[in-house]
């Protein structure tokens, strides 16, 4: 794999020396520019020092925008020594979403441990609280485009899931939804009846939008770390990802299907607290 430093200071260099050949090809085609040509040969020193400090300056900034991204590198290093349980430190506007989202995996595998212990056997979250306090968020952050956010869940429904969880597997989900849709969003609760070999109830947390939808075969991939359905959207593929791996921590799933709205339906399958029963 190439060097991004290397790859970003060739590409510095012939750009430098693109903007050489097309001053020469301008001179020799313009006459008129022929007067820069004397101003060359009246100010050979002071113009060569300028374009060695140019030529420096520009290295240098170069220098200065990778310097996140050493940092960066250094801060995984850490994670993965087990000397740090977080990528610390802020950075670039195209760097910090990626850093967030790994954050939140990391965190989430924490969660886990904690699951596989047993330690989330007591865990209950009311849905319809969680997703109408993420619907209020996702619409002010989408206002622009006018995206509606319907909330179909009954009240009072709850899964056998952390609320931090819960919140951030609909919070993914919905914004996902957000970025694709034209201009409707519904979440839905439906029953799910548990397969013969697993314990206890399901129920399906539904969010349908009436965007272009996603081909079938663009579905499993997606669910992977650091897969987008289309480079040009914004974010760092993570958010699905992090989605399927929480559900897997409480026995749960998540299915990609086509959407009776004409986009894309994603469905969370999660315990189901029986209404009722002991909290």
């Amino acid at each position: 794999m190439k060097s991004l430093r290397g790859m970003v200071l060739i590409g510095a260099a012939l750009w430098t020396i693109g903007l050489l050949a097309v001053w020469a090809v301008t001179i020799t085609l313009n006459r008129d520019a022929l007067h820069s040509v004397a101003l060359v040969h009246a100010y050979p020193h002071s113009l060569g020092v300028l374009a060695i400090l140019s030529m420096l300056a520009g290295f240098a900034m170069v220098r200065a925008g990778l310097k996140p991204l050493n940092e960066m590198r250094r801060r995984l290093a850490d994670v993965q020594s087990g000397s740090a349980k977080q990528v610390q430190g802020h950075y670039p506007a195209e760097v910090q979403p990626l850093v967030n989202d790994l954050n939140a995996l990391l965190a989430h595998q924490a969660h886990a441990r904690a699951a596989a212990s047993g330690a989330t056997l007591g865990a209950r979250c009311d849905v319809r609280l969680s997703a109408e306090g993420l619907a209020r968020t996702l619409q002010r952050l989408h206002a622009d485009r006018g995206i509606a956010i319907d909330i179909d869940v009954p009240a009072d429904r709850a899964v056998r899931c952390q609320c931090e969880d819960l919140e951030e597997m609909l919070g993914n989900l919905l914004d996902n939804a957000c970025k694709w849709a034209r201009a409707r969003v519904v979440l839905s609760m439906a029953a799910f009846a548990a397969a013969p070999d697993t314990a206890g109830d399901r129920v399906a947390l539904v969010v349908d939008d009436d965007g272009p939808g996603l081909a079938p075969s663009m579905r499993e991939a997606v669910l992977q770390r650091g897969v987008r359905a289309d480079e040009a959207a914004p974010g760092s593929g993570f958010g699905l990802a992090i989605v399927r791996e929480i559900a897997d921590v409480y026995g749960g799933a998540i299915v990609l299907e086509d959407s009776p709205l004409g986009g894309l339906r994603a469905r969370l399958l999660l315990p189901a607290v029986t209404p009722g029963g002991p909290r």
